[in-house]
């Protein structure tokens, strides 16, 4: 029950799960701290806007070096948890 009375719903009260987007491009970024989202499908979204937007910043040469560099989704911000999926990536500047 809420304060008011009303009955509070099942969804309201659970907690939406964390999601660890990692990034790997020969060194190591580890997302500490998550984002929650609804389900795998929102974080796929996420995913796809987030290495966007890295690929947008990354404006240096070395960004566009033809070095492979990855996004992994997990469960965790250590390493060992479930992989959810993983981007692949590699830009070279013509």
């Amino acid at each position: 029950m809420t304060r008011d009375g009303h009955r509070a719903s099942a969804l309201s009260e659970q907690a939406l799960p964390l999601y660890f987007f990692h990034v790997s491009d020969g060194t190591s970024v580890p997302d500490e701290i998550g984002t929650e989202l609804a389900d795998v499908a929102a974080a796929r979204a996420a995913a796809v806007d987030m290495s966007g937007q890295i690929l947008k910043d990354g404006s240096t040469a070395e960004s566009w070096d033809g070095v492979p560099w990855r996004l992994e989704v997990t469960d965790s911000p250590r390493p060992g948890g479930h992989s959810f999926f993983v981007l692949h990536f590699s830009a070279t500047k013509r």
